[in-house]
This record gives structure tokens, sequence and C-alpha cells, in this order.
């Protein structure tokens, strides 16, 4: 549900976006203000930081492994995405 799910901006000079659980289960995903300048690039965190969060919510590795690989593939064909750079 929408009320699962918190986002977060941070001023991070490594990542462009984080996604944790909270200890409720609440998902969070943080996007740094400082790594993003246009809508484009703050869609496109956040689509690879929802895939996280599936791994989350299935109990599955949240590594960018094979499971993220395959989610990411269809992400991306549908949004439009290059997988190259997500």
């Amino acid at each position: 549900p929408v009320d699962d799910v918190i986002f977060r901006v941070t001023r991070s000079h490594n990542e462009a976006g984080h996604c944790d659980v909270a200890e409720d289960g609440d998902i969070i995903i943080a996007l740094s203000s400082r790594l993003h300048g246009y809508s484009q690039s703050i869609l496109t965190t956040v689509a690879h930081e929802m895939i996280h969060a599936v791994q989350f919510i299935r109990g599955d590795p949240t590594t960018h492994g094979a499971g993220f690989l395959k989610l990411a593939r269809q992400v991306c064909k549908h949004h439009g995405f290059d997988l190259k750079g997500f």
C-alpha cells in the first residue's frame, strides 16, 4: 500500500538513491538532492529503488544480481529506461 512507502531526500554525494525497510516494515526510498537535477534521473532512480523494494517484500537478496536484472529488464522495456545506466 502507498501508506507503507516513505520518500526522503538526502544530500548524499555517494548514493543517488537508496532503499531500506524501517522497523515497522515500511519501505523507505531516499533520493539525493545533490545527485539529481532533472526529472528523468529522479524517475530512473525511483524505478531502480522500487525494484529493491520488491526484493525486500519478496524476501529476496537486495543485490544487483540475476533477480534484480530480470526485473530491471522488464521495467526498462516498459518505461523506456536505458538498462546500461540503470
